[in-house]
């Protein structure tokens, strides 16, 4: 599977990417939301990780361009913030399929993976918060 990483925190970068190379996928990784565009731009992902706030803005932008111009891709958001505590991101930002609290526990992580690579992605199943 194909995951795009958006995120600007080094470490965590690396071990998100160390993690789901070892799940046996191909990692892009992208620090910048001009960055995430560009990559969507020249390449189809199945699965997009992406930290809610970043230098350049928050990512909410990313996920609604994704949704539209990557068919089937799963929108997982990584924040460390109270944003969407009781599921609201599925009205403020549609395109957001899951939501993870970090720090981020890998088992968690592991089982969205996981049941992305399951789901036949060209349907849109609802989903929750971790």
């Amino acid at each position: 599977m194909k995951c795009l990483v958006v995120e600007d925190d080094d470490l965590l970068v690396s071990v998100l990417h160390d993690h789901l190379e070892d799940l046996r996928h191909q990692v892009t990784i992208a620090s910048t939301i001009k960055d995430a565009m560009r990559c969507m731009r020249t390449d189809h992902y199945d699965l997009l990780l992406i930290d809610f706030h970043l230098p350049d803005g928050d990512t909410v932008s990313v996920s609604e361009y994704a949704g539209m111009f990557q068919p089937g891709i799963m929108t997982i958001l990584l924040t460390g913030t109270s944003a969407f505590p009781n599921g609201e991101h599925k009205v403020l930002a549609p395109c957001i399929d899951w939501v993870l609290r970090k720090p981020v526990r890998l088992e968690d992580l592991s089982a969205l993976v996981s049941y992305v690579e399951e789901q036949n992605t060209s349907i849109r199943v609802p989903h929750g918060v971790i």
